[in-house]
């Protein structure tokens, strides 16, 4: 019978030692999850707005689906960055510091 595997202590995370969002931040971390998470779901309509399998634009196969979401991942990136794209602004707004009551 082998001995048991001794798995090495792994010390918390301080709350202190992530990302600063909100005020401490200026706010613009709010604004590039905002941007973030509006990509997330632009990409999302686009993949199935797409055509799938093999179409002019991608080739079929395992490189033809990298080519797609490439295409769909950069895509969504640039859309939700335009300053004509009110999602992201909108988004900021409720992902920003609340008034307090």
């Amino acid at each position: 019978m082998t001995a048991p595997v001794q798995r090495p202590a792994i010390p918390p995370t301080p709350p202190s030692a992530g990302p600063a969002i909100g005020a401490a931040a200026g706010g613009a971390a709010i604004e590039r999850a905002a941007r973030d998470f509006a990509a997330i779901l632009v990409g999302e309509l686009l993949k199935v707005s797409l055509p799938s399998g093999s179409s002019g634009l991608f080739p079929s196969g395992v490189a033809g689906e990298i080519y797609r979401d490439t295409f769909v991942r950069s895509l969504a990136e640039r859309i939700a960055a335009a300053p004509g794209f009110p999602l992201s602004a909108r988004l900021a707004e409720a992902f920003g510091p609340r008034p307090k009551r």
